[in-house]
């Protein structure tokens, strides 16, 4: 069994304990990440929120060149589509949302395994 498969149970936990996550369940989780865009920008913002030397955010222009996008509109689609649900806006720019961090924390878990 992979070191990722505790976060994914957890995921499913934090999920089912938290009503501000409406109807996204696992599958809309794997949905979200299905795109190299999105799945970059809940990496970045999980490597940020490791980062001892950061409040764990970034802000929009800092974000899409971590992840290298470099079509602003393109990569403005994409963080929308995480937010709400995996990154939300903060006065300080972007951050992981409690799911995200879990989230975010087994994607990085699943890159050192690979």
């Amino acid at each position: 069994m992979s070191e990722a498969t505790p976060g994914l149970a957890t995921v499913m936990a934090v999920e089912a304990d938290d009503d501000d996550l409406s109807d996204l369940d696992l599958s809309g989780v794997f949905e979200l990440l299905s795109n190299d865009t999105r799945l970059g920008i809940v990496r970045e913002l999980s490597v940020a929120n490791a980062d001892e030397t950061t409040d764990g955010s970034l802000s929009f222009s800092e974000l899409r060149t971590r992840v290298g996008t470099r079509d602003s509109g393109q990569f403005n689609y994409h963080l929308g589509r995480l937010r709400g649900s995996l990154v939300e806006k903060t006065a300080a720019g972007y951050e992981l949302t409690e799911l995200g961090l879990v989230v975010g924390a087994t994607v990085l878990d699943a890159a050192a395994v690979s």
